[in-house]
């Protein structure tokens, strides 16, 4: 299950650098057209983070001041739980605890389903973070980026030479409909990196953006929502501890995955378990096989992991007693770890032949770390966590 597009413009939810392109491939189109060829050809190193049903949340909502601009009647509109303090932690851990912004008030109804986060790699201005709402039919995106993100200053979610549509909580709040859109966003001050050693960012844009269907929020809800945003919580584990995700969540894995589920043992300091999402076919037409994905990260969209299991084997990937694509680094438990060092990441895997671990089919294991991450330490504890992972 692949993140959709963006509600109101399109958006690029994947590291381009991270996506195989077959030779047949050939985009055309634009930003857009090239974004929907990467989601067709997305294989084993998925970063795109995506969660998968309701949060129950615990913070609670606290009512914008009076907004200049428009009039707001009260009443219907109470505070709620929109994000928990656990899901706010695990959203930081793949996009950074000073940069990630989430609504702390939505009108009643509203929960949050799914969410994201990457970078076209274009460049470092080109990042966004994508969390998505629903009310009964309505869908709302809420979207963070950099100011200079390219689909926003094309779309024209920019805060110049604009007059405001309301003014709440001492926030400049902007607002447009376009057709059944309507989206609400502001720019706001912050001081955070993408990463150590990457430069100071001082200001985000922050937008919430609905399709009109039943359960469409108001205008001034909108933007009320926009004006809540706050920061959420470091997403990394202290000193040398790490956090995998509870066995609840592995037995829920299982059970989409359906087949015998590999899992790491162990991780890198400071990460923490974020999200996962299951595809029952990974690239349909071209990548039929069941996929599982796992996403952990330490706080930045720079410093994250992804554990992909295949059910079946790739006939690129693991190879056979013909093929040496993909010569053997190392065995570990009697498993053959393969690696693949690419410009902005590194991937280690093995390929596990029928009844290795209670498997009937081959079962493929994919780890995939940021180029940042990557150092002869990490690589040996990559390919410890791939031939040491325990079905769950």
């Amino acid at each position: 299950m692949l993140p959709s597009r963006g509600l109101e413009d399109c958006i690029c939810p994947l590291f381009v650098e991270n996506v195989h392109l077959p030779k047949q491939t050939r985009a055309g189109g634009g930003t857009c057209a090239v974004a929907d060829v990467i989601r067709r050809v997305m294989v084993r190193q998925v970063v795109a983070v995506l969660g998968v049903g309701a949060v129950a949340g615990a913070l609670v909502g606290v009512p914008p001041l009076a907004a200049s601009g428009r009039s707001w009647a009260g009443g219907s509109v109470v505070p709620s739980a929109v994000v928990s303090p656990v899901k706010a932690r695990r959203i930081a851990a793949v996009w950074g605890g000073a940069l990630t912004y989430l609504p702390r008030w939505a009108p009643k109804g509203v929960v949050v389903t799914h969410w994201w986060a990457g970078t076209c790699a274009c460049g470092t201005d080109d990042n966004r973070l994508v969390v998505q709402f629903v009310r009964r039919s309505a869908r709302l995106d809420w979207v963070v980026s950099d100011p200079d993100q390219i689909d926003r200053t094309r779309a024209g979610v920019v805060c110049t030479r604009r007059r405001p549509a309301a003014v709440i909580n001492r926030r400049a709040i902007f607002y447009r409909k376009r057709g059944t859109f309507e989206t609400a966003w502001a720019c706001i001050a912050v001081s955070g990196r993408w990463a150590p050693g990457f430069d100071l960012l001082r200001r985000l844009t922050i937008s919430v953006t609905q399709r009109a269907d039943a359960g469409r929020l108001r205008a001034l809800d909108l933007e009320r929502m926009v004006a809540s945003a706050h920061a959420a919580p470091r997403g990394s584990a202290l000193g040398a501890r790490f956090e995998l995700p509870s066995r609840s969540e592995v037995a829920r894995m299982a059970r989409a995955f359906r087949r015998p589920l590999l899992m790491p043992a162990e991780l890198p300091r400071g990460f923490i378990y974020s999200d996962w999402t299951f595809a029952a076919r990974a690239q349909p037409g071209y990548d039929d096989r069941r996929q599982l994905s796992v996403a952990f990260g330490r706080d930045s969209l720079f410093a994250r992991i992804t554990w992909t299991v295949y059910a079946g084997a790739d006939r690129v990937d693991c190879p056979n007693r013909t093929s040496q694509r993909w010569p053997r680094r190392g065995v570990i438990d009697g498993r053959p770890i393969y690696v693949n060092e690419a410009i902005h990441g590194v991937s280690v895997w093995t390929c596990l032949p029928p009844r290795a671990a209670g498997n009937v089919q081959p079962l493929e294991a994919v780890l995939w770390y940021d180029i940042r991450l990557h150092g002869p330490a990490m690589l040996r504890l990559a390919m410890r966590m791939v031939g040491k992972a325990k079905a769950g």
